[in-house]
């Protein structure tokens, strides 16, 4: 879609003006031989279809590619391709988020990860500063991932607030333009072991082993708690699960469960988990 409003644009002669070019990259002279190639190969493409000046079509060239990055197409931009200006316009998104991690985590978060969440969020932070940011957007469902993604959320809200302060842009709008990519690229780089307290879970089944590794299973790929399974009684265990009910786990809030739960049985089990979650990090506020 992206190509075909592109070659109708340039058949019909309404091409990009210089003053319109988004103030994102080095002259093209400072491009390493990678880009050089994939500028050649677009100005190429463009003159069996159009007749323009040379000028005009190494600019779309360059608008093309911005737009290929912007779209996601192509990762995060090198950095050795943005101009001193566009790199110090972009750092509010990383050292924002550095600082309200630490705030509402209360430790820092790595470097390594860091720089994995900036990367994947390096085209929506280039489409908000460089494209158009306004237009039609579904707004976030927050309220659903309070109960779902209690702390992501709190520290997106955090940064949002922030950033609309230092980007000066309306928060709602921002919210509405980062939120769910924010809550995206966290689940995808922040551990769960990281960023939550541990949820101790036994899981028993003494009637039904092989409905016991599926369980188990399920429970260690879900995002949304920091579950730690042991199979025999733990201390201070939270949670057990199991076919028949444990005289001997008396603490433990238990789920019995003589079959596959459905969604709505394993969300119940969730619900249970995240608030004992959100209890235990307000605790240490």
């Amino acid at each position: 879609m992206q190509f075909a409003i592109w070659y109708s644009r340039l058949v019909n002669h309404h091409a990009i003006m210089a003053t319109e070019m988004p103030p994102l990259f080095v002259p093209l002279i400072n491009w390493d031989e990678q880009h050089h190639q994939i500028h050649a190969g677009l100005v190429m493409i463009m003159r069996h279809f159009v007749d323009l000046p040379d000028a005009v079509l190494a600019r779309e060239a360059e608008y093309a590619i911005a737009s290929m990055y912007v779209a996601g197409f192509l990762g995060p931009i090198p950095d050795a391709l943005l101009t001193e200006t566009a790199t110090r316009k972009l750092q509010p998104f990383t050292t924002t988020m550095q600082r309200e991690f630490k705030t509402v985590m209360h430790q820092a978060l790595d470097s390594e990860t860091l720089s994995q969440m900036m990367a994947l969020l390096s085209p929506t932070h280039v489409r908000l500063l460089y494209f158009s940011h306004l237009g039609f957007r579904p707004m976030p469902d927050v309220v659903r991932a309070k109960r779902r993604f209690p702390i992501q959320t709190q520290i997106i809200l955090t940064v949002v607030a922030k950033l609309a302060v230092a980007l000066g842009i309306p928060e709602q709008a921002l919210l509405n333009v980062l939120f769910e990519e924010y809550l995206t690229a966290m689940i995808q780089t922040v551990a769960t072991k990281k960023l939550l307290p541990k949820i101790k879970v036994i899981v028993d089944m003494n009637n039904l082993p092989s409905l016991e590794a599926l369980i188990v299973s399920r429970l260690e790929q879900t995002p949304l708690v920091n579950i730690v399974v042991s199979h025999e009684a733990v201390p201070q265990a939270d949670f057990y699960i199991s076919d028949i009910e444990i005289a001997g786990l008396k603490n433990a809030t238990p789920f019995i469960w003589s079959h596959y739960p459905d969604e709505n049985e394993f969300n119940k089990f969730l619900e249970k988990a995240t608030d004992l979650t959100v209890h235990r990090m307000t605790a240490t506020d």
